[in-house]
C-alpha cells in the first residue's frame, strides 16, 4: 500500500494497528501496518540524515527486537540506511549488530551493497565467515577484507 503524505505528517492510528512510517526523503511512503506492532528505535534509525548520532539504545533495541524487524519486509533502500547509520556507531556496536542482521531474515531476499562496503571497512574474517555460512551467493570484491 503506498501512501503520500506530506513530511510532517507522524502518526496514525487504525484500531489499535501501529503502522511503521518510513520517511526515507522520498515522496510516497510505504506504510506496513503490524497488529501491536510499534517499532520507534527501527523508525528513528531510518528517519535519521547521516549527520545524526543514532545512540546505542536504538541499536540494541532494535537487535532485542529482530524478528520484528524480519517481518517488515524492509525494502533496498531502507536496508541500505540501516547500515549507512550503522557504519557511524563504534566497531563492537557495528559487529554486535551486524552479527545479529546476518543469522536473522532481514537480509534473507538480498544484501544491500552497504553492507560490503562496511564489512571491507571492519576487515572482520569472523563476519565475512558468518556471511559466506548464510548466504549462497556473496560478491567477490567483499571477501577482499
Amino acid at each position: 500500500l503506498m501512501i503520500a503524505l506530506s513530511a510532517n505528517s507522524v502518526n496514525f492510528e487504525m484500531d489499535k494497528v501501529h503502522p511503521i512510517i518510513v520517511f526515507d526523503n522520498f515522496p510516497s511512503v510505504e506504510l506496513e501496518s503490524f497488529p501491536e506492532l510499534d517499532l520507534p528505535d527501527l523508525q528513528a534509525i531510518l528517519r535519521a540524515s547521516p549527520s545524526c548520532h543514532i545512540e546505542d539504545s536504538h541499536w540494541n533495541r532494535m537487535v532485542d527486537n529482530i524478528e520484528l524487524v524480519e517481518s517488515c519486509s524492509l525494502r533496498m533502500e531502507q536496508k541500505d540506511k540501516i547500515i549507512e547509520m550503522l557504519s557511524l556507531a563504534d566497531d563492537a556496536l557495528v559487529r554486535k549488530v551486524l552479527r545479529k542482521l546476518l543469522c536473522s531474515k532481514v537480509f534473507r531476499d538480498s544484501l544491500p551493497n552497504s553492507l560490503g562496503r562496511l564489512l571491507v571497512k571492519l576487515k572482520s574474517t569472523e563476519l565475512i565467515i558468518l556471511l559466506l555460512e548464510k548466504f549462497a551467493s556473496v560478491p567477490e570484491e567483499w571477501l577482499q577484507a
